[in-house]
């Protein structure tokens, strides 16, 4: 080799090894492990699509559709920002059919931006054939990284050239994208339990952590650990002393037991510990806020929660009298809906009775959105019960318990009246003890 043809090749590899070009780590809406449920062809030339959206901006470089072996011809790709309804790409011909499985086609490269709506539409052929999977959609999703997509995502439209909004049974049409995101820079992500929390996040969530759950008073604390990724490639620096602050309201509640690293180098990750232990029943609220040299005047913050419980309660639900008060027919039930925020078993159910003359039974259903689904305890009779909290005793259980699983809603029904009121409006009220 030439010297100088060395020294040319060693110089490209040092600016290299100082300069690596942009990670770019390509993903889908739909994993290929997605396939048609049935297949159609009552749509000729109708445009089929999904609504997504990205928490990075990126780059769109190829189109993905499942191609079926019925179908050929021509098809229109279209990108679509949803926002101002302006197609930013297309149309652009493709031409395919008679293969049955996941195509891809190479598009000019598409600029995207983060935390806005697009949509990818891809015709149906003159002959109408498309591809479905009902109930696709039925809950807004994500793929596990950066692409994300809302309830009824799967649109179309039967005029050619529109942008397809319509939706029908939240059906999946099997149109996708093949996003790059851009990893240049320093990308700060947070995790709890192993679930994305978004920057700004008001509303807490037992899924990844935010709430904390119940834990009685003086009876120990509860800790849960986050996670700090730098999914980019420059070094991510914490510039708050201390790196995690808690305030609000009930900021005391919550103390930081580990702080994270200051430095987090692109790739890779460090923790920190949030300790809960309530100085009062009910709920208790605070915000966890992450100062971060990308933006000294946008901290990552997120709200968190968790829920104090009095010795022997553990209940959160209506504990008062209530306002509710009229004539209850025979046999008509009435009650409150609660929660156990932890593992617990209830012991025994009282109601209060009003003034009331009659027979009166109390009873557990569990919940299925807010709908009473299953029994789950019921109590022995009381006859002529006296005013005041009446306690009920449990019926036939061996181990004379119900065991109610953390953070399960359940629904307390309350009595069978047989017999007549001596004061009109008067009806018995629940109490969680």
């Amino acid at each position: 080799m030439k010297p100088a043809t060395q020294f040319m090749t060693l110089s490209a590899a040092i600016m290299l090894a100082l300069f690596p070009s942009t990670a770019r780590a390509a993903e889908t809406l739909y994993p290929d492990t997605v396939t048609p449920a049935v297949r159609f062809s009552d749509a000729p030339d109708w445009e089929l699509g999904t609504i997504f959206r990205t928490a990075l901006a990126g780059t769109i470089t190829e189109v993905r559709v499942f191609s079926l072996a019925d179908e050929s011809g021509d098809h229109q790709v279209r990108i679509w920002r949803n926002a101002d309804n302006t197609m930013i790409a297309g149309p652009i011909t493709w031409t395919f059919g008679g293969d049955d499985a996941w195509i891809s086609l190479d598009i000019p490269d598409v600029a995207i931006q983060a935390n806005q709506g697009y949509t990818i539409s891809i015709s149906a052929p003159a002959e109408g054939w498309y591809p479905a999977n009902a109930a696709y959609f039925s809950n807004a999703g994500n793929n596990g990284q950066n692409l994300s997509f809302p309830q009824s995502a799967g649109v179309y439209s039967d005029t050619s050239g529109n942008r397809p909004t319509n939706s029908f049974d939240n059906t999946a049409y099997l149109r996708d994208i093949v996003f790059e995101p851009d990893l240049s820079g320093t990308i700060m992500k947070v995790q709890g339990n192993s679930i994305a929390i978004d920057d700004g996040t008001s509303t807490p969530s037992l899924a990844n952590g935010t709430d904390l759950g119940g834990k009685g008073l003086n009876s120990g604390s509860r800790d849960q650990t986050y996670t700090i990724s730098n999914i980019g490639q420059t070094s991510l620096q914490l510039t708050g002393n201390p790196a995690v602050i808690i305030s609000g309201a009930q900021a005391s509640d919550f103390v930081v037991t580990s702080q994270p690293a200051a430095t987090v180098l692109g790739g890779s990750n460090t923790t920190f510990t949030v300790r809960f232990d309530p100085s009062a029943i009910g709920i208790r609220k605070a915000t966890v806020t992450i100062a971060h040299a990308d933006s000294t005047t946008n901290a990552y913050d997120f709200a968190i929660q968790g829920a104090g419980l009095g010795g022997g309660a553990g209940v959160i639900g209506n504990d008062g009298d209530g306002t509710f008060a009229r004539n209850i027919d025979d046999s008509q039930i009435q009650g409150n809906r609660f929660q156990a925020p932890v593992d617990m078993r209830i012991t025994n159910l009282q109601a209060r009775v009003l003034d009331l003359v009659g027979t009166f039974k109390c009873a557990v259903y569990s919940d299925t959105n807010g709908v009473a689904d299953r029994l789950r305890r019921t109590v022995d009779q009381s006859d002529n019960a006296a005013a005041g909290f009446e306690c009920f005793s449990q019926k036939n259980r061996e181990d004379g318990v119900e065991q109610l699983g953390g953070h399960i809603g359940e629904e307390t029904r309350e009595r069978e009246k047989r017999g007549t009121s001596r004061q009109s409006g008067k009806v018995p009220r629940l109490r969680r003890r």
